[in-house]
Order: C-alpha cells, then structure tokens, then sequence
C-alpha cells in the first residue's frame, strides 16, 4: 500500500489509495463490520490495515450530521441537559485544546503555502 497522510483532496478512497485496498475495506464492509476491523486491526497491532479501516471510517462519518453518527455509534444523548453538557466539556478539554492547535497550526501551514 501507499503510503498516505492528510490533508486529501478528495474523499474518494481509490484516489488515495490503490484500487485493491480501496476495494477491499467497502465492498460488502459495512459500518459495524469496519468498526469490528477497526478493533481487531488494532488489538492485534496491525497497523496498515488499522490506518486504512480508520480512513475508510472517517471518510465514512464526514459531513454527516450528529443526528445522523449518534446512531451509528450506538450514542442516545444529545447532551440538552446544560450541566452534563457543561461536565462533558470540562472532561474533554484536553480534545479542545488540540483541536485548537490543529487548526492555528493547518491556519499557519496554509497561510505559508498561499503566501499571504
């Protein structure tokens, strides 16, 4: 396989990857079948294919909107509740820290690469 790191232009797997695998992680794969490789690739320490299920999900999951992931991922709340929402926030602030990093550093690299 390829090697392959982000950002793609495209969410077409095939472009990203070689028809083979690209083939081979959707034809007949559904989205618990990929969540159980998804599983067994890491447990196991498998790492190309764990890279590649976990491209194969999150070109899955992109763009859909949280009503339509909650199911897929067996997840019931949607955190209407102002104080769970508030305690969920503060557990994971550490997500939100790097998220912020990410994009001041994608910001950055972009901004060296359009020359402004």
């Amino acid at each position: 396989m390829i090697p392959f790191s982000p950002p793609f232009s495209t969410e077409n797997l095939g472009e990203i990857v070689q028809k083979w695998y690209a083939d081979f992680i959707t034809l007949g794969v559904d989205h618990s079948l990929l969540t159980d490789i998804i599983s067994a690739a890491n447990f196991l320490g498998i790492q190309p294919l764990l890279k590649l299920a976990v491209l194969a999900m999150s070109i899955n999951i992109n763009g859909k909107s949280p009503e339509t992931l909650r199911p897929m991922f067996g997840m019931s709340n949607n955190l209407n509740n102002s104080e769970q929402k508030t305690r969920v926030m503060e557990e994971n602030e550490w997500a939100f820290e790097a998220r912020r990093q990410f994009e001041e550093n994608h910001n950055t690299i972009k901004s060296d690469h359009t020359g402004s």
